[in-house]
């Protein structure tokens, strides 16, 4: 199972967080409506999730955007089908 890339190297403003390189992905697995995003923060990687308009926290601390993508493909196959 893997997760589906909506964009990458997108510069995105998020909630509150300052301009930053953020990768968006979606999965079927994930309610309607829910996303993915995983952006750089000094040198760090972080996943926030969203639903609708609605932000979580920024989590994790990643060395790579493909190990927090890993993370969270982890995540959504604990989802049920």
């Amino acid at each position: 199972m893997k997760l589906d890339l909506i964009s990458r190297n997108e510069l995105a403003h998020l909630g509150t967080s300052p301009r930053v390189e953020t990768i968006t992905y979606e999965h079927s697995r994930m309610p309607t409506g829910q996303r993915a995003f995983i952006s750089r923060f000094d040198g760090r990687w972080k996943i926030l999730r969203t639903v609708g308009q609605f932000f979580s926290y920024w989590y994790g601390e990643f060395v790579s955007p493909e190990e927090a993508r890993d993370a969270l493909e982890a995540e959504v196959a604990q989802y049920p089908r």
